[in-house]
């Protein structure tokens, strides 16, 4: 709210100092457009699938530490003749990497029907239809057929007509958030290992480590999903009641904040462990470094692609396309430096969470 809207426009053009550019606009009722002359201009809430397709799919597919990443890690894993399962394939670029490096057969699943038609055609206009194929559907609706059968002349032929041509060698996903689990990654990779993968399928990423910080951040002018007290010498904490535990998603580095106590490990997702989908809670105590109020706690992951390879979201990494979270406590608690200040941390198969008291056991 009461930010600046940036308009990325469907055409560019090179332009010289002090020359005068002519951009048409066009406006629908909730919505303003805008092209340089002679470029389509295209009303938004015309385009299909607006309201399911974000813009942040841009940000993503233009990380350039993010795709680098990804494809090394495909390259040096994916073998000749390998099968690849893709999760959450979205436009289809991790499943082009993967034929790329070598694979013979992708699967790319997408539940979200815009995008599985454009990154159709997106494969097909990078000539690898013969070898990736887009699904339109949620990774725990695929269905796995025998392994297709060469026939001489014939080419590959399924004849049982699943979605799978067998169990995959091979998953890539990017299904994390901010928060890393919030996008289902965990139930998503419990379904494959036990239904569509091979017993000795290799998956990429294979593990993450979230770290977390305590920091104090007093009201600003950033606007921010704090729970609410004294605004202007009228009492607003009854508003409180809808403040639920959850995190939302802050460029640490564009928060005017403190932080208060050492950077710290609270959990690590090895993605092949049998033990994966299993919650895990408990007191974690973080090293008080700085005197000062904890409004917050805010942490991030780092995403190990492979053994070789790996993302972080930390603070310092500023270009990655994933922020960090942050999630406020509703009562902030005073500090003192040399103190370690005890945490119930937890998590589930979908959420990471931060308590200043532990949950009553018989609530819900």
């Amino acid at each position: 709210r009461g930010r600046q809207a940036v308009y990325m426009l469907g055409t560019e053009a090179n332009l010289q100092r002090d020359q005068v550019v002519t951009l048409k606009s066009s406006r629908s009722g909730t919505e303003c457009s805008f092209d340089l002359e002679g470029g389509s201009t295209h009303l938004v809430h015309e385009r299909p699938g607006r309201q399911v397709v974000q813009r942040w799919h841009f940000g993503m597919l233009n990380d350039v530490e993010r795709n680098e990443a990804f494809y090394s890690a495909l390259r040096r894993q994916v073998k000749p003749g390998h099968k690849v399962l893709d999760i959450g394939a979205g436009t289809g670029l991790l499943g082009m990497m993967a034929a790329s490096a070598g694979a013979s057969q992708v699967t790319c699943c997408e539940k979200c029907e815009p995008l599985a038609k454009i990154a159709g055609q997106i494969v097909k206009q990078n000539g690898l239809d013969n070898r990736v194929r887009i699904v339109h559907k949620h990774s725990t609706e695929l269905e796995v057929g025998p392994s297709a059968v060469y026939l001489s002349g014939m080419g590959y032929y399924n004849s049982a007509g699943r979605d799978m041509f067998g169990k995959a060698d091979l998953l890539v996903s990017e299904i994390v958030d901010c928060g890393l689990l919030g996008e289902s990654a965990i139930p998503s990779v419990l379904h494959a290992r036990e239904y569509l993968l091979r017993d000795d399928a290799i998956i990429i990423p294979g593990g993450a480590e979230v770290y977390a910080i305590a920091i104090e951040c007093h009201q600003q002018v950033v606007p921010l999903s704090r729970p609410l007290g004294n605004l202007k010498g009228f009492d607003m904490s009854g508003f409180n009641q809808f403040c639920v535990p959850s995190y939302e998603q802050i460029r640490l580095s564009a928060l005017q904040h403190r932080v208060l106590s050492d950077v710290k490990s609270v959990f690590y997702f090895d993605f092949y462990s049998p033990t994966l989908g299993e919650a895990r809670q408990g007191w974690q105590r973080f090293p008080i470094q700085e005197a000062g109020t904890v409004h917050a706690v805010a942490f991030w992951f780092r995403l190990d692609l492979d053994d070789e390879v790996s993302l972080s979201t930390a603070p310092e990494n500023s270009t990655s396309c994933w922020k960090q979270a942050v999630q406020f406590f509703r009562t902030p608690v005073e500090v003192k430096k040399g103190q370690k200040l005890p945490l119930w941390v937890s998590h589930d198969k979908t959420r990471i969470s931060f308590r200043l008291e532990a949950p009553d056991p018989d609530s819900d």
